[in-house]
């Protein structure tokens, strides 16, 4: 790493939380060259900037949205959101006239507005139930996109009929929110990494909480600060909800599992805080056992051991069958370990590798899913079907090596893609 390199990443965990492992030194080099031919600058010019403070409060903001990356699309997790309604808000709404909710890291819009038009749904068989959400989000792009309540097609991928039917004007192209819903969340730019000096709102207490799929990007001291907010504002009964490869940090004896059977949703048991500390320590011994030296993702090992002897019994077919399996039925966490076990049985086969990025795309971890497709095409260069998801999911991230994977998939032969007989697809 060059010492310019090694400053910029610094930089950019000290001014904003935002850890930037070593595998993603190349999208920051990228990102910070582009943000200097916008501005006219060398790599030399913005590292003299860094060391004597000198940009201005539009260079800041621009450098903050190149940098980080806003993802998300309407009603994204299924299994959360049928949780949410068939259980957690009637269950609330049976004790209050109105919730208040937060969204941490809500990019453009589309989670704090799905929470919306699900109470919206929901309410209409109580009377004068109300939903406030405060939303927040670094990148002041994707706040502007999400005030202004107007989303493309792709924003539905996987979206419930009735929620474009019932709650958008498909205008030109583009679907305008109903402005009632839009009048229910108010949004604020906010770096988490002030969130011990520059409080949210020391005065509000939230009903539900969510923070997905934001610890992955921020540092240990920003993840702790932002957890113990958490804990401090979540009303007693209160929803928190994660991303289940975050739900290690949670402090167990504040918050325990609101459904043994989802490791992603928490409520708050108990109302004397007097200190708490993430839980990093530990996760990161655990991952240790369970991660390949080349990888960075967090996955726990199943504790049933009973599951543990019966899988290691089971040859690398059976297993995967036993994944797709888990897929097909929405057991997500449970297909992820069967394709890992995979993968240790046979690290050579590329299908282990696509179906984890498969499932990493699903569940919004982006740059999981990148890595794990990375190297299914490392093994495979001309499998069809992982260029097609991989170009995919390039496009989604407005990722410019998407150019140079269209080129790859439009050199494969009309022969070779009719003649193409691999199940991959199935999955999908």
């Amino acid at each position: 790493m060059t010492e310019n390199l090694t400053i910029i990443k610094n930089f950019v965990t000290d001014s904003f939380g935002i850890k930037i492992p070593d595998e993603l030194l190349a999208d920051l080099q990228r990102n910070v060259k582009f943000f200097c031919e916008e501005y006219n600058l060398d790599e030399d010019s913005f590292v003299y900037k860094i060391k004597n403070n000198s940009f201005s409060d539009e260079e800041l903001t621009n450098f903050v949205n190149i940098i980080t990356i806003g993802e998300t699309h309407f009603f994204r997790d299924q299994k959360l959101f049928v949780e949410l309604e068939n259980k957690i808000i009637p269950d609330l709404l049976e004790t209050k006239s109105s919730l208040h909710a937060l969204s941490i890291g809500c990019s453009t819009g589309e989670e704090p507005y799905s929470l919306s038009i699900l109470f919206d749904k929901i309410s209409k068989g109580f009377l004068k139930r109300n939903l406030l959400i405060d939303s927040i989000d670094i990148n002041k792009i994707s706040l502007e996109k999400a005030k202004a309540g107007i989303y493309p097609e792709w924003s539905f991928r996987n979206t419930p009929k009735w929620v474009k039917d019932g709650y958008f004007n498909h205008i030109n192209g583009s679907y305008y929110l109903n402005e009632r819903i839009k009048e229910s969340v108010n949004f604020s730019c906010f770096n988490l990494k002030e969130i011990d000096k520059n409080i949210i709102s020391p005065t509000l207490y939230y009903d539900i909480i969510i923070c997905r799929n934001i610890f992955i990007y921020f540092d240990k001291q920003t993840i702790n600060n932002t957890l113990v907010y958490i804990y401090n504002h979540l009303n007693l009964g209160g929803i928190f909800i994660t991303s289940p490869s975050e739900s290690g940090y949670i402090d167990t004896s504040i918050l325990k599992k609101y459904n043994p059977l989802n490791s992603s949703i928490f409520v708050k048991t108990n109302k004397e805080i007097t200190s708490t500390h993430i839980k990093s320590e530990v996760v990161a011994k655990e991952n240790r056992k369970a991660l390949r030296s080349d990888s960075a993702i967090i996955i726990k090992k199943p504790s049933n051991s009973q599951h543990n002897t019966v899988t290691n019994t089971l040859s690398y077919d059976d297993i995967l069958i036993k994944g797709k399996d888990k897929y097909t039925n929405h057991q997500i966490d449970e297909a992820f370990n069967l394709f890992l076990k995979c993968n240790e049985l046979n690290p050579l086969e590329v299908k282990p590798y696509f179906y984890m990025g498969i499932i990493k795309q699903e569940l919004g971890e982006f740059t999981e899913a990148k890595r794990f497709l990375q190297k299914a095409l490392f093994l495979s260069p001309k499998e069809i079907g992982v260029l097609t998801v991989y170009h995919n999911l390039l496009v989604n991230l407005n990722d410019n090596e998407h150019l140079l994977i269209s080129k790859r998939l439009n050199a494969i032969s009309f022969e070779d893609k009719q003649n193409y007989k691999d199940d991959l697809f199935n999955l999908v």
